[in-house]
């Protein structure tokens, strides 16, 4: 099966599972005006951004702290993937801690909408 395909099969699995157990996209949710539900949902969007932030910046780690020049490792050429390893884990970190950071400035804004107008 190729790649695409398998990706097709998987995300229609993944949007039946969530009609199965009564999961709202974030397009009922809004389409229904639950901002409750929005809340947390984004919350939950952060959550699991900042956990993946944090796995890449821990394989960022690893690449720049164990595979440093040294003289079990002799090669001047491999040092130089192992950064750009690193520096390339670094920017997918970044990219979902923005990503969650953009998540809770939803947070944020649905919340407000939960509130009574003074």
């Amino acid at each position: 099966m190729n790649r695409l395909a398998l990706y097709g099969l998987v995300f229609s699995l993944m949007v039946s599972f969530q009609n199965c157990i009564g999961l709202s996209s974030p397009q009922d949710l809004i389409e229904r005006n639950d901002h409750a539900g929005l809340v947390t949902y984004y919350t939950e969007e952060a959550r699991k951004f900042k956990q993946t932030a944090q796995e890449w910046e821990r394989k960022a780690e690893f690449y720049e702290t164990r595979y440093r020049r040294s003289p079990s490792n002799p090669n001047p050429h491999e040092p130089l993937a192992f950064e750009r390893h690193a520096a390339h884990c670094r920017m997918i970190a970044q990219s979902n801690w923005k990503a969650a950071e953009e998540a809770e400035a939803l947070v944020d804004e649905h919340r407000k909408q939960l509130q009574p107008p003074k």
